[in-house]
């Protein structure tokens, strides 16, 4: 009889620690998986380049532009980080050589916004040399244009200087408008 005592006491414990596992199994059911938060995710980029080296050609297959980044980061929405940014555009009548410390191309983009100090170099074929500087610029290459909201400042090879606020111009420096408190001193040539 004791044998049969001794059972009863270990099938009571078993059955017990049996039954909260079951509970716990069918509880975590209902919960719902825990995923990384997005932010992590799309934080690491998808592609890292070193001295990257990216150029565009027009549809007749003649250089649009080339850009030149000592990092490149690429994500999975197509957005994209750079450091160490020079672009080259072209065009038949003049071009722009731009640098700046950072860029980044927002997803779904077909432009480049370069920061925080961008340094534009123009030459046209019959006006000259200019150099421009201003905080943030994008560069739209599908429209073939650069622009910004804040402030320019322009200098020539003349001397001449002029500050802005805001800046609208092509991708070859034929139009470029300065929107807003222009303030220009010209150095008239002997």
């Amino acid at each position: 009889m004791s044998d049969r005592g001794d059972r009863g006491n270990l099938l009571l414990p078993t059955l017990a620690a049996l039954a909260l596992v079951a509970g716990w199994l069918a509880l975590r059911g209902f919960q719902t998986p825990i995923e990384p938060p997005t932010e992590i995710a799309q934080a690491r980029p998808r592609y890292h380049l070193q001295d990257a080296h990216w150029q565009r050609f027009d549809e007749s297959g003649a250089p649009l532009f080339v850009l030149a980044a000592a990092d490149l980061d690429y994500f999975d929405d197509a957005s994209m980080q750079l450091a160490g940014v020079r672009l080259d555009t072209y065009a038949d009548e003049g071009n722009w050589r731009l640098e700046a410390d950072r860029g980044m191309v927002p997803a779904g983009e077909t432009r480049l916004r370069l920061e925080p100090l961008v340094e534009l170099r123009g030459a046209r074929e019959h006006s000259g040399r200019i150099a421009l500087k201003t905080p943030t610029l994008w560069v739209d290459w599908r429209a073939r244009t650069l622009s910004t909201d804040q402030p320019v400042e322009a200098s020539t090879a003349a001397g001449s200087t002029l500050k802005a606020r805001g800046l609208r111009g092509d991708w070859a420096g034929r139009h470029v408008e300065f929107l807003d408190a222009v303030r220009v001193r010209h150095v008239l040539r002997d």
